[in-house]
């Protein structure tokens, strides 16, 4: 039976409702891979390594690659244990990436490639299988997102949400760029989201046990940003005992490794990661960080993501929410993400060094889409009569803001670094331009126009893979 255009594409349409959530992550996952490079930095350099190190060596030591970490600088991403290299950072990243390298591995093997960072040939996988981890855990979370929202509105609503997350949000100019512990963080908070959605509509004990593992591996990928586990716990503890031992077994269970690694090789619960205690000060200098993680020309996340603040006008809809649990479990997320900014003003280092735009809020972004998507529920469902042209206007505002939020965004994923906004001169020491609107980071960036290192130039520029273990060198030396 023949099909008129027309008809193939409506079929079209109907098979993409059908396979929502497939589409949704072959689209996001491919946009984010258009700039073909990962915008790495020397706390994620250990992370793309490690999956290589496990394969090879069977170790989670560096020691292999000895000879280059030498040649830095300042190899603070790495800690010296004894005689042994390891991650400063936590490791549950690359662990549990590392299957998605047991292909690329075998690939070296076959051709006689060595894990090695001075042969340009490993050093091209290594990169090219940094965005893809990192662009596949990012659309993820994306996905995710769109499957726990649409549970709770419209699937337009759920969509257009979802797209604001991916697009507008540093989930794209960050958690999609490379292996930072905040894609997995988002991750993880989305899947739990989508579990306490799912078990409002049918109560399920195995989704407690999914939701201990969750959190356990969360606290050990980035313990801070475990602030963000407060309404996940709210809502264990509101039921049975049984529920409350598969969530507490579950997560023992997946802690016991990680907390072992920690213990044996530092000493502590919280690995290398335990020095950072020492960048946390008490005083009123919390204030200033406070407004400049949501303020700051170069920094705020207001500024990047202006979208967020509509959030606010969401809180006010988790009324309307059926569930009470749900309800109460919004209300202390809404709580946490404000206790999470108030832990990192108190931080020191709270613009988060070398990065575009609000790195340490990534993690919030979630619950801050949760909101936000409470607002645009509500607004879609007035109509013109009831607001007259404040709805156009409102409307106005909205698309004004999306817009400005993911044109920002475009510029961290295609022109950022430029020519080094954080090293021109270098922020740390520098702080000053943090708060300074004539050198804002986001024009300087996009002036320096688009960044010549990407994926492609290097299969095709001989100079560059030649050039590329000094680049580095000076990029993770800073």
């Amino acid at each position: 039976m023949e099909l008129s255009g027309s008809g193939l594409f409506y079929r079209g349409i109907e098979e993409i409702k059908k396979h929502d959530l497939l589409f949704l992550f072959l689209v996001i996952f491919t946009i984010y891979n258009l700039n073909f490079r990962p915008i790495e930095s020397g706390d994620t350099f250990p992370a793309t390594l490690l999956p290589f190190g496990i394969l090879d060596q069977h170790t989670v030591f560096f020691d292999h690659f000895a000879n280059y970490i030498q040649t830095i600088k300042n190899p603070y991403m790495f800690s010296l244990r004894g005689d042994h290299y390891l991650s400063y950072f936590p490791i549950v990243v690359p662990v549990l990436v590392t299957p998605l390298y047991v292909i690329p591995y075998l690939f070296l093997h076959f051709f006689h490639i060595p894990v090695d960072l001075a042969n340009p040939s490993f050093e091209i996988i290594r990169m090219v299988m940094d965005k893809i981890a990192a662009s596949l855990i990012a659309a993820l979370s994306a996905v995710f997102l769109y499957a726990a929202l649409k549970n709770l509105f419209s699937k337009n609503t759920a969509l257009f949400c979802t797209l604001i997350y991916a697009f507008a949000t540093n989930t794209w100019a960050i958690s999609s760029q490379t292996l930072w512990q905040h894609g997995a963080v988002e991750l993880f908070l989305v899947i739990l989201v989508y579990l306490v959605v799912k078990n409002e509509k049918e109560e399920n004990r195995h989704n407690f046990l999914l939701m201990g593992l969750l959190s356990g591996l969360l606290f050990f990928c980035r313990p801070v940003d475990s602030i963000l586990l407060l309404p996940l716990l709210y809502y264990v503890l509101v039921h049975t005992t049984r529920e409350k031992v598969y969530y507490a077994g579950a997560l023992i269970l997946v802690s016991l490794p990680f907390a072992a690694y920690n213990f044996f090789f530092f000493n502590n619960l919280f690995g290398g990661y335990i020095t950072n205690v020492s960048f946390f000060s008490f005083d009123l200098s919390a204030i200033n960080s406070f407004f400049g993680l949501l303020i700051s020309p170069n920094r705020g996340l207001l500024v990047f993501s202006p979208v967020c603040l509509l959030a606010i006008f969401g809180l006010p809809e988790i009324k309307r929410i059926p569930s009470r649990k749900m309800q109460f479990f919004l209300i202390v997320a809404a709580i946490s993400v404000l206790c999470q900014i108030i832990a990192y003003s108190f931080f020191k280092i709270w613009w988060a060094g070398w990065c575009y735009g609000p790195r340490f809020l990534t993690g919030t972004l979630p619950f801050f889409i949760l909101f936000f998507a409470l607002y645009v529920d509500t607004f879609s469902k007035k109509t013109g009569a009831e607001n007259g042209t404040g709805k156009y206007l409102i409307a106005a505002v909205i698309m004004i803001l999306v817009c400005w939020s993911v044109c920002v965004q475009i510029v961290g994923a295609f022109y950022y670094p430029g020519n080094s906004w954080d090293g021109n001169p270098n922020i740390d020491q520098n702080t000053q331009r943090l708060w300074d609107w004539n050198d804002s980071q986001i024009l300087y960036s996009f002036r320096a126009g688009l960044y010549p290192y990407n994926g492609i130039s290097f299969f095709y520029n001989k100079s560059l893979t030649e050039d590329l273990s000094k680049f580095q060198r000076q990029r993770y030396s800073r």
